[in-house]
């Protein structure tokens, strides 16, 4: 996002050297910390592209230093990133069978229709009632949910159908279904379709008018980062929402344009910033993931259980790593067990996913992934005679194997 605003909102101020260095720092940390930016990358192209045709001035030279400059401080800042992928999995995204899974077609419906199905599933869930005071959000919820079922079911369309989902998802798409209050599954709340989008409207008929595109660019990139994202992964899960976060925070300056200095708009802005508070409010002390208040209040919890809150089907899997297994070690665990908490505090133990099961006691195939232990649920292990090593530790449903050289 500041990558944004320094490169096109800044296109009129003096030393656009500087500026382009530190729209370009920017973009280059975030695509070191997170490979989803790369999704904005189509809109910040198209955007270069709208600025050299609406800035006369800006030239040639402008657009050199820019193609210069961005890969340079690419290396720099986020080289060490997927070199170190390159270094442990051969491919700078990392490993080819989880990025197999992530992205292309999940079934056998064409990448068209599955954007289609997925962009009003999306649309769906940016109409967010979350964190509001529940004689407001009870009401307003079911109502969106009973006017989206018949609205769809005149088109023709089923959102709450198999197609299009992510294979590996425990949730289905459901219009009855609550997002937690917590940040891997809410969305922006209420006042993003409310004010954001219109707001953003605004901007663009405005910005034509003037010949001033920094707001089309702002929108572009958002618009682009969604579709992007949709043709690489084309399949719904409940985790989208924070993908799209990027996106919607690209918008949200553009909601100042809608204040002027009358009653009327002071008492709508007190009333936003009055619902705001509320929202903030509710989200961080209900906040699922890491709760205020009653029985699962952060402070009542031990570590095991504070960071699998989101994940407690792997609790027990979580508790014999950080008990048994070194801070840098390699660990062999199922595919869907890959979650922060294995990898330790200083992101220090290599974790290798296993997608066939029967792999998890093949001790040929482990050795030849360098796996120094096996984490494994106890059935997979009581289906065959013999370990691929030896138990060091067992918690409920789970079991810990080293391997020996």
């Amino acid at each position: 996002i500041i990558c944004l605003f320094f490169l096109f909102g800044a296109v009129r101020l003096e030393h656009p050297l500087a500026h382009i260095i530190l729209s370009g720092t920017a973009l280059a940390l975030a695509l070191g910390a997170k490979q989803t930016v790369f999704f904005f990358l189509p809109g910040l192209a198209i955007g270069i592209l709208i600025l050299a045709f609406a800035q006369p001035n800006l030239g040639l030279p402008s657009l050199t230093k820019i193609a210069i400059a961005f890969p340079l401080l690419l290396v720099v800042f986020s080289g060490t990133s997927y070199l170190h992928n390159m270094t442990e999995y051969r491919n700078p995204l990392g490993d080819a069978k989880s990025i197999e899974a992530e992205t292309g077609r999940q079934d056998n419906l064409p990448v068209s229709q599955a954007v289609w199905i997925n962009i009003n599933r999306l649309a769906y869930q940016f109409i967010d009632t979350t964190g509001l005071p529940p004689v407001l959000e009870g009401p307003l919820f079911r109502g969106k949910a009973h006017a989206a079922s018949w609205i769809y079911t005149k088109l023709g369309m089923d959102l709450e159908s198999n197609t299009a989902l992510y294979p590996n998802t425990l949730v289905k798409f459901s219009y009855l279904r609550r997002p937690p209050l917590q940040e891997d599954e809410t969305w922006f709340g209420i006042l993003a379709p409310l004010i954001v989008v219109p707001a953003s409207i605004l901007c663009i008929v405005r910005g034509f008018r003037r010949k001033e595109y920094f707001a089309l660019i702002l929108f572009i990139a958002a618009a682009a980062f969604t579709l992007t994202e949709q043709i690489l992964r084309p399949s719904w899960h409940v985790y989208l929402g924070r993908n799209f976060a990027l996106a919607m925070v690209a918008l949200t300056p553009m909601a100042a344009t809608l204040y002027r200095r009358n009653w009327i708009n002071q008492t709508a802005c007190a009333a936003v910033l009055v619902l705001a508070a509320m929202i903030t409010i509710n989200v961080t002390v209900q906040n699922k993931s890491k709760p205020l208040t009653g029985q699962y209040a952060i402070w009542n919890l031990d570590r095991a259980v504070m960071i699998t809150l989101n994940s407690f089907s792997i609790r027990e899997a979580v508790v014999l790593v950080e008990q048994d297994v070194p801070g840098n070690a390699v660990v062999g665990t199922p595919s869907d067990y890959l979650e922060y908490t294995l990898y330790g505090d200083h992101l220090s133990r290599r974790i290798v996913p296993v997608f066939d099961r029967n792999q998890l006691v093949d001790r040929a195939w482990l050795t030849s992934q360098k796996v120094e232990y096996v984490i494994s649920p106890d059935q997979v292990m009581a289906q065959h005679p013999t370990l691929p090593g030896i138990e060091i530790a067992r918690n409920g449903a789970h079991i810990l194997v080293k391997l020996e050289p």
